[in-house]
């Protein structure tokens, strides 16, 4: 009983809201038809899909939760890959990577960082959103960066 006061219902709650919300759109047919407007993108020369997978995913996982963001492209992309003929697992790579870098930048979009700012707090040290934010989006546009340039090669973009 003591364990469970500990935990941080809020995150919990957060995740499982966002997990079921991705399903529900999946059974409903909304990410397939937005795979099916995506498809044409997919079939763009390479490193086009790539580029536009990894800096979408990363830009939008800088603010939104990235673990369901990441799931949901997932999904988009494996329907449009398959509607289009092409090979995704690169495209798939980037994604990963890239909303998982990304999501370093703010506590919304890692619920683990959430969790260590409220853990912080309750040991009496402040973390403020712009001292939080001076560090770690500098970090990711570094990380993000880096990683990209380094990943072209590695799927024969380059």
């Amino acid at each position: 009983v003591v364990v469970l006061r500990r935990v941080e219902w809020r995150a919990l709650m957060f995740y499982a809201t966002l997990f079921g919300l991705v399903g529900g759109l999946e059974r409903l047919g909304i990410l397939e038809a937005i795979a099916a407007q995506l498809t044409p993108l997919l079939e763009a020369p390479d490193p086009v899909p790539y580029t536009v997978f990894y800096w979408l995913v990363a830009g939008l996982s800088t603010f939104i939760e990235h673990d369901a963001l990441l799931l949901t492209f997932l999904y988009i992309v494996r329907d449009a890959a398959e509607m289009a003929g092409v090979d995704p697992w690169p495209i798939y790579w980037g994604m990963a990577w890239s909303a998982t870098l990304a999501s370093n930048a703010t506590t919304a979009a890692a619920p683990a960082l959430y969790v260590a700012v409220v853990i912080a707090e309750k040991h009496g040290y402040r973390v403020t959103a712009r001292t939080f934010l001076r560090h770690s989006l500098v970090y990711v546009a570094l990380s993000l960066a880096i990683h990209y340039a380094l990943s072209l090669p590695v799927w024969g973009y380059a």
